[in-house]
């Protein structure tokens, strides 16, 4: 069962990176999809990386990471995307399906206001003439 669940760091260029305080720790829910792949994972949180290099460390060769990467979306079946593309994935679905933006916020480690900054163009969708019908509601009352 996945229980590492709290995000403390981040990596950039190899280097870890404290999280901001009020970003630090955060607890980050995962799908019942997501839980199984990574229960699934063969290194399994032998430390507490998901990607490990061959000696089993940090996989911090960016090189050696996407090499990786684009023979698992190879064998996935998947075009090529960057890793990063998958928070913006998460994000513009979530928000397509009408999740809170709070929630959506809080998962990516940002504040509301970045977070509809740059994935607001995707909370249009077909609820639109729903939210519009909330406000003409409102102005009757």
């Amino acid at each position: 069962m996945f229980t590492l669940d709290r995000i403390g760091c981040s990596r950039c260029a190899g280097i870890a990176v404290r999280l901001r305080p009020e970003y630090a720790a955060r607890t980050v829910l995962l799908t019942q999809a997501a839980r199984k792949v990574l229960n699934g994972h063969p290194t399994r949180f032998r430390n507490e990386y998901i990607f490990l290099n061959t000696q089993g460390g940090p996989c911090l060769d960016a090189d050696a990471f996407n090499t990786a990467w684009k023979a698992a979306l190879m064998a996935a079946g998947v075009d090529y995307r960057i890793a990063y593309n998958c928070r913006h994935t998460y994000a513009s679905l979530a928000l397509t399906a009408g999740v809170n933006p709070a929630f959506i916020a809080n998962q990516l480690g940002h504040g509301l206001d970045m977070t509809l900054t740059i994935y607001g163009k995707y909370i249009n969708s077909e609820n639109d003439k729903l939210e519009l019908a909330k406000i003409e509601e409102q102005g009757k009352k």
